[in-house]
């Protein structure tokens, strides 16, 4: 059975995933969803900011109750990406690309959308989970702050004011198809041809240690195949990496 999206929508929140986690908290339904026009305190992951200035982007947060175990979490952020970047795509204003594990990059490598999901455990299965996506739809008119400004891009470059609902319907109803079926992993063909990160040198940063590798893979779990100097194999998941491109 498919979502049954209930949409709401806001001015102004503080993070639209610390509001929809308090509404998770209180039972709201699976496929609660929390639009807003501006975040005040927006996050992604580790807790680094996630610049949402008024109007410019699209900011919503998904609340979910899969029914699985909580080893496959990272299921519902490689689905969301593939569908973001699908639905970005359906434009034709630029070929989205994914930098593992949670972020959309545009063509030109500059960074489109962040996604962070976020869970509640009930033992070894998730209880509740909370899906956050931020776009950046078109650049600011103050331009992009000074620590993001060579790395952020935005989808539009001649934006219109109905591409936010028409992109918001287009991500909702791809994430709806995978997330229909997550396990069957439908979706890693899709992800693993847009991961551009695969056959590069990164940086493992794991603990503030550094560690050069090669990523030579994506296993059907989504970890990063990485190869260090010394030939050492490392299957890397999202809760112990951050990956910078090196080149």
């Amino acid at each position: 059975m498919g979502l049954n999206y209930n949409i709401i929508r806001l001015n102004e929140v503080d993070s639209t995933n610390i509001y929809a986690k308090n509404k998770a908290k209180n039972n709201a339904p699976e496929g609660t969803v929390i639009v807003a026009d501006h975040q005040s305190g927006g996050y992604g992951r580790m807790g680094r900011h996630f610049f949402s200035p008024d109007k410019t982007g699209l900011y919503f947060s998904i609340i979910l109750r899969p029914d699985i175990p909580a080893r496959d979490a990272l299921l519902i952020t490689t689905a969301a990406a593939v569908a973001v970047s699908e639905a970005i795509d359906s434009f034709n204003v630029t070929r989205s690309q994914i930098k593992w594990v949670n972020d959309i990059y545009n063509e030109d490598n500059k960074k489109l959308c962040g996604i962070l999901c976020e869970a509640a455990l009930v033992g070894e299965r998730l209880g509740y989970a909370v899906l956050g996506i931020g776009i950046n739809l078109k650049m600011p008119d103050s331009g992009f702050d000074d620590e993001i400004k060579d790395i952020a891009g935005a989808v539009f470059s001649d934006y219109k004011e109905e591409y936010k609902e028409m992109l918001l319907s287009e991500i909702l109803k791809r994430f709806d198809f995978y997330y229909s079926d997550l396990q069957s992993r439908k979706f890693y063909n899709i992800y693993y041809s847009k991961c551009f990160i695969i056959g590069k040198e990164v940086d493992y940063i794991h603990n503030n240690k550094v560690t050069p590798c090669t990523v030579i893979d994506l296993d059907r779990d989504f970890r990063l195949i990485v190869q260090t100097k010394n030939k050492t194999i490392l299957a890397l998941d999202s809760g112990e990496v951050s990956v910078k491109i090196r080149s």
